[in-house]
């Protein structure tokens, strides 16, 4: 019903429009006849005339059909606009989807120029980044919701089998005018005596940090203040008289606008793995192998601008 009544109305439209019968019909493309059974069968569905037919005076609108033409053209407009914005929806379904689970801040500081290039080399696909904490990322991947999961951890991960595809350092950072700021090497028992800004220890992340100190024996350092985002954290940093320690890359843009400096700090430089997670039970698709590959030969450091190779690989 509804189509046969649009193309009517349609009909209807381009005969008032275009002044008569026969411009309606050059206007669309079809025959004389068929706007006239096109007419008349919308007379019929809606009981009455449309038209005052008159020889030699052409085809005028009844009231009716003045009050049928200034509804069907606000319908007709309607429909194409809903036509339209649901174009593009229809053509994404079509398009081959990748999704990839991960933490926010790999996300946003280590993945997001390799997630932008391969976005422009894979123009027609669907992309669905699940950014959230490791526990959520590892819970996701482990349930098989994603093609492909990536996660940093201090060491190896007990929930799923991955693949290390290299590291990225954790670091100590503090403002350019603290003491410590100009200080060649620093010994773990002066940088127990600092206050230190810090992630909360609650969540995987902060436990992970405190993990990666306490391997270098500094476990029972004292801690002010308890921040989950690293960019407030290493804003604190940078207007007070703290120590932040945390994932380099999140660090990166104070340290290029010297809002911050990185200590140098008498120990082994603590290192993070990048893992890389296929789904269990899930058989990885050509998307996921390539961003994959990817990942495995990129030299993530070398995405952010001016600043040296930080990642290592094993």
């Amino acid at each position: 019903m509804f189509p046969s009544t649009f193309r009517r109305l349609e009909v209807f439209i381009a005969v008032v429009e275009a002044g008569g019968f026969i411009a309606g019909a050059e206007r669309l493309g079809i025959s004389h006849p068929s706007i006239s059974n096109h007419v008349k069968a919308l007379e019929r569905q809606v009981g009455c005339k449309l038209f005052v037919r008159r020889k030699g005076l052409g085809s005028n609108l009844t009231e009716q059909g003045r009050r049928l033409y200034e509804r069907a053209t606000r319908l007709v407009q309607e429909a194409n606009l809903l036509t339209r914005d649901l174009a593009p929806n229809r053509a994404g379904l079509k398009r081959p989807r990748f999704t990839l689970s991960t933490q926010r801040v790999l996300a946003e500081y280590v993945l997001r120029r390799p997630i932008c290039d391969f976005v422009r080399d894979e123009e027609n696909i669907e992309l669905v980044v699940d950014a959230g904490t490791f526990e959520e990322a590892i819970e996701t991947i482990a349930n098989g919701n994603v093609d492909l999961g990536c996660v940093i951890n201090f060491g190896p991960i007990a929930e799923l089998e991955s693949e290390v595809i290299g590291q990225e350092r954790i670091g100590f950072f503090v403002a350019p005018h603290h003491p410590l700021a100009r200080r060649k090497k620093i010994s773990i028992a002066e940088l127990r005596e600092q206050p230190f800004v810090s992630t909360r220890r609650d969540g995987h992340y902060g436990q992970m940090i405190f993990n990666s100190l306490a391997s270098i024996g500094l476990s029972d350092y004292r801690v002010v203040h308890q921040i989950q985002e690293g960019a407030v954290l290493n804003e604190l940093a940078a207007q007070g008289r703290v120590v932040a320690c945390g994932f380099v890359p999140a660090a990166e843009a104070f340290l290029h606008n010297t809002l911050l400096v990185e200590l140098s700090v008498d120990a082994p430089p603590l290192l993070a793995d990048l893992h890389l997670i296929f789904p269990p039970r899930r058989r990885p698709g050509r998307l996921a192998t390539n961003f994959a590959e990817i990942l495995r030969r990129g030299d993530f450091a070398s995405y952010r601008a001016g600043k040296p190779n930080l990642r290592q690989r094993r």
